[in-house]
């Protein structure tokens, strides 16, 4: 197939060609025939063969599927793809894990999670305010060893709110400002 785009009205032509076509002399099969009357009589084959009118490989397309129009995926049908997916999981899983699927893939569930994901578990967050946490608690530690203050727990929790603070306003500087310098 040479890449061409096949219409409705083209069919496959097959070549015309019998054996009869083709001329080999075999009158006498039992004495060995000299190389170059063999090469000779497959040069004539070749050349009768190169002779044909070319035909072009063509595959009939069926009239009744629309090819040129694209298949759009809308929300209806995401919708509907994910209930049939869930059906068909919950059907392999325990009561009790059913149950839960139910809860949780409820619409209001699914949107508070998507937007919780996107905005409070920030990786760079909880890497630094860990970070913050574990450096702040033990600065705290040794001045509660050696001065002798009261060790406080709550110092742990705020010292991680801080580093995730610090983080997450770090970040969007850094999108703001790489934002800014790609539309100039």
């Amino acid at each position: 197939m040479s890449g061409e785009k096949l219409s409705n009205s083209e069919t496959y032509t097959a070549p015309e060609l019998s054996i009869s076509d083709i001329e080999i002399d075999t009158t006498n099969q039992e004495s060995k025939a000299p190389k170059e009357e063999q090469q000779l009589t497959i040069d004539q084959a070749r050349a009768k063969v190169l002779e044909q009118p070319p035909t072009h490989l063509t595959l009939p397309v069926d009239e009744s599927s629309d090819g040129d129009q694209q298949q759009y995926i809308d929300r209806a049908l995401k919708a509907v793809s994910l209930k049939n997916e869930l059906r068909s999981i919950r059907q392999r899983l325990p009561l009790d894990q059913k149950i839960l699927s139910k809860t949780i893939h409820q619409p209001v569930i699914r949107k508070a999670s998507d937007v919780t994901s996107k905005t409070i578990a920030r990786p760079i967050g909880l890497l630094v305010g860990g970070i913050f946490a574990f450096v702040g608690s033990l600065i705290y530690f040794f001045f509660d060893k050696y001065i002798g203050i009261n060790y406080n727990y709550l110092v742990f929790v705020l010292l991680f709110i801080l580093g995730y603070v610090v983080a997450s306003l770090f970040e969007l500087l850094s999108r703001s400002f790489t934002r800014t310098k790609n539309n100039l």
